[in-house]
């Protein structure tokens, strides 16, 4: 019986795959999502006193702006295969390749 791919899987691809924004209307959504995260975050910036809490405050609205520039990628772009230079592959996609290999090899 074959085995089915784990849901799991399908999300790390899903998560650690490059997705090219699939057109001009999309790469201008983020655009205009980056633009309000920065206005966001000088307001804070100017708002907030200086220390830790600012600072951690600032890193989440990062992170929120990540995920939200990655909510309209993967549901509008493309995934992408790594770039290939002189006909090879970067050593970081080649030394995913083998690690993907190692661990479909644990699972069987």
């Amino acid at each position: 019986m074959p085995r089915t791919k784990h849901p799991r899987l399908a999300q790390i691809d899903r998560a650690f795959t490059y997705h090219q924004p699939a057109s001009n209307d999309v790469s201008a959504q983020l655009d205009k999502i980056r633009a309000t995260f920065k206005a966001i975050a000088v307001k804070m910036h100017k708002a907030l006193p200086e220390n830790r809490e600012a600072a951690l405050a600032l890193t989440k609205l990062e992170v929120a702006s990540m995920h939200a520039l990655s909510a309209v990628v993967r549901e509008n772009g493309e995934p992408s295969t790594p770039v290939e230079v002189h006909g090879k592959a970067p050593k970081a996609a080649k030394a995913a390749k083998r690690t993907v290999k190692r661990a479909a090899k644990v699972d069987a």
